[in-house]
């Protein structure tokens, strides 16, 4: 086993599996990144409607991929997460307790070959739904359901296919043959994995440990079989004789089916893009609800180059190919259509974006991702949004927030003036959502349609209206402002004047970070002086002045502000005024924030500095400066409590991760031995204590909100008489 993984044709194009997906063509060119896997790839398998799922080496028996790479690197700010498991379990199920693991123990650590029974001689059940991934440090070969879960899928680990007692029996690939039987290879190895190399051997090649009982010349090989299944017919394909190759897309074996779809794009010839056009054209559907022969005729028409507006003939089927009963040929044709205007009608028009079936669902938004943008397409993308089956569809959604992207400007307006005709509650996906697109819009430096889109602030609702300059103030690129005439000038001061307070900050802070002459004029100077004198207000309300702070910071995120507003929390401040103070240092996106932050610690009661914690675990840059505080020993390491040490160390930023993983396995380990700590411990509850240090510690630390006699504040719990104790 190496890490190669899988090679195969994907569609008319080659595919590759290594750590994460490939494809290109057979000629190695047009290589696209399609997604990464948590590890290394070793199994690749398609569903009859081709549905990527595969498999990895170290615990992951089944992955599924949903939406290529592209769709998210064409939106600016947002990336896609890697490919992570939908097995119900890892578990192996081995027959016999000779089983050697390195790691994983008791799971899939060599997870390979990854199948799906694409044919019909197995029981229904198996058709197009079981999973095969073999796992030879277990002598077996595992077996997953796969049900879908909207445009998800989950894989129901169902135990074994099969399993041996014998120690070297080591499955390492349970493949469809061209009868319809599973054909499994064998490694017969009594060795699997090749590392970490015990005591007493030596590493060898490729960090192999040496031993005798590595096979390297033999294997088996096992035809398993249904008693009452009827085999496939096998097929002539001759590339003499294209009429055949074109039948075999009707053979109720999908391993057929694909050679002749190979075939048929490597022959390069348009001659038999009638009998495709027939196939694609043909309205039955299987016991599955599926017609594989239309699927395939579709690819292969757009892997002969049948479907770039030479052919009308095939540009019809596929057209008419969106009204199909099959969902499977309907997903097919959405991901084979032409991406042009003369397409976009049939979409939007098809009333896709509703469809019955999830898959099909998300192929629409994906495919309107891909179309020229317009009006129609926005509005149309903001209605099936709203669509709950569509917005709280994890994968749905993301295709969503794609399409929405392309159709950036027109999306944003079309949500306000929703907004203005009806309230509009937005929050979790929906915002997430909202924010991804309009960071696009302005990370890509609108300047045309900049005022056109803020001009439609108007009216609409203001928590809305918060959520789209929330997002342009996210993506505004520094240094970069639009052109703006002095009619646009106006025009923004009108919408300034027709915002509510609330929506005015944001306005204002976007303002500010353009640099425009002439724009709004004083208002932003005379803003800032005002809350400046709010936050400094002592004889003011609590609240009033940690509103005054959090506005401060968002019209005015620089370094120097927040060293403003930290200037005010001291260990004499009112806890609840000191932790409101540091909340609103959450809503700055400078990286200098974090720094600030930790340069006033000792200024922190414990209740404050907890706080403060919990604001600086949010951004990894400022997570960077608290741990580079603790190393350096201005933070103590205690301060910082385990909830947040396993954030930090679960961190997504890898710096992050890394660096809190050194320093909290310094502060976090702990002695097995009880004994040994109490008997390191006990003398420290043996020292003398010093009653005036301790009495100034109280009065610094603790007197703000506990009482001891005469001494102290109201806030917690009276100590008088805890001596006695």
């Amino acid at each position: 086993m190496g890490y190669a993984g899988f090679e195969g044709e994907v569609g008319g194009e080659h595919v590759r599996f290594g750590q994460g997906i490939f494809r290109f063509k057979p000629d190695g060119s047009a290589l696209e990144f399609i997604r990464s896997s948590n590890n290394n790839t070793w199994g690749l398998s398609l569903t009859e409607d081709n549905i990527i799922v595969g498999s990895t080496a170290n615990g992951n028996a089944s992955m599924y991929m949903p939406i290529p790479n592209r769709y998210y690197e064409a939106v600016s700010g947002w990336s896609a997460a890697r490919l992570e498991s939908i097995a119900s379990t890892q578990r192996i199920y081995p027959i016999t307790d000779k089983v050697r693991q390195v790691d994983y123990h008791g799971r899939y650590t060599a997870g390979s070959g990854s199948s799906i029974y694409t044919a019909r001689s197995f029981p229904k059940a198996f058709w197009n739904r079981a999973q095969f991934v073999a796992e030879p440090t277990g002598h077996l070969l595992g077996l997953f359901f796969l049900e879908r879960n909207g445009a998800d899928l989950i894989a129901k680990n169902s135990r074994n296919f099969l399993a041996s007692d014998d120690e070297w029996t080591a499955p390492i690939y349970g493949e469809l043959g061209p009868d319809g039987s599973l054909w499994v290879a064998d490694w017969y190895n009594y060795i699997i994995q090749h590392n970490p190399t015990p005591q007493g051997f030596e590493t060898g090649k490729g960090a192999a440990y040496e031993t005798p009982l590595r096979d390297k010349t033999h294997g088996r090989l096992y035809r398993v079989t249904h008693r009452q299944g009827t085999p496939s017919n096998g097929e002539d394909l001759d590339l003499a004789k294209p009429e055949r190759l074109v039948g075999a897309l009707r053979n109720d074996n999908m391993l057929w089916r694909m050679h002749a779809q190979r075939l048929l794009v490597e022959r390069g010839q348009l001659d038999v893009v009638p009998g495709l056009v027939a196939l694609a054209q043909d309205q039955a559907t299987d016991e599955l609800g599926l017609n594989p022969a239309a699927i395939h005729a579709l690819w292969a028409m757009d892997g002969l180059g049948a479907l770039n507006g030479s052919h009308r003939a095939a540009n019809q089927a596929v057209l008419a190919s969106l009204k199909h009963p099959s969902p499977g040929v309907r997903r097919a044709a959405l991901m084979v259509l032409p991406r042009n205007e003369a397409t976009l009608g049939a979409v939007l028009e098809g009333g896709l974006l509703g469809d019955a079936d999830a898959q099909v669902r998300m192929a629409a938004f994906l495919a309107l991702s891909e179309l020229p943008a317009s009006d129609m397409s926005a509005n149309a993308v903001w209605e099936g949004i709203r669509d709950p089956r569509n917005m709280g569809d994890r994968w749905i959604g993301d295709a969503a927030t794609a399409a929405a992207a392309n159709n950036d400007s027109a999306f944003i307006k079309a949500i306000l003036a929703s907004s203005r005709a009806e309230p509009l509650k937005f929050e979790g996906r929906l915002t997430d959502l909202v924010k991804v697109v309009t960071r696009h819009h302005a990370e890509r430096g609108v300047e045309g349609d900049i005022v056109a889109t803020l001009s439609s602030l108007k009216g609409s609702d203001p928590g809305v209206a918060i959520v789209v300059l929330d997002g342009l103030l996210e993506g505004w690129p520094e240094g970069a402002a639009p052109q703006l005439s002095e009619d646009d000038k106006a025009q923004m001061e009108a919408v300034m004047d027709s915002l509510p307070q609330s929506v005015r900050d944001r306005f204002l802070s976007l303002a500010s970070r353009w640099r425009v002459p002439g724009l709004f004029p004083g208002r932003l100077e005379s803003v800032l002086a005002s809350l400046k004198k709010q936050i400094a207000d002592t004889t003011a309300e609590e609240e009033a002045r940690a509103a005054a702070a959090s506005r401060w910071i968002g019209l005015d995120d620089r370094a120097e502000v927040a060293e403003e507003i930290l200037s005010h929390v001291t260990l004499l401040t009112p806890p609840s005024l000191a932790t409101a103070m540091i909340n609103a240092l959450a809503d700055s996106r400078n990286e200098a924030t974090g720094t600030a932050v930790t340069a006033h610690w000792q200024n922190f009661t414990p209740a404050v500095r907890r706080a403060a914690t919990g604001v600086l675990v949010r951004r990894s840059e400022w997570a960077l400066a608290l741990l580079d505080a603790v190393q350096e020993e201005t933070i103590d390491r205690a301060d910082v409590a385990p909830e947040y040490w396993a954030q930090l160390r679960r961190n997504r930023n890898r710096r992050v991760a890394g660096r809190a993983n050194r320093l909290a396995d310094a502060v976090l380990e702990v002695s097995a031995d009880r004994a040994a700590v109490v008997e390191r411990l006990l003398p420290l509850a043996k020292e003398k204590g010093d009653a005036a240090r301790g009495k100034q510690v109280f009065a610094a630390s603790c007197a703000v909100c506990h009482k001891i006699g005469n001494e102290g504040g109201k806030v917690g719990p009276d100590l008088t008489g805890v001596h006695a104790r």
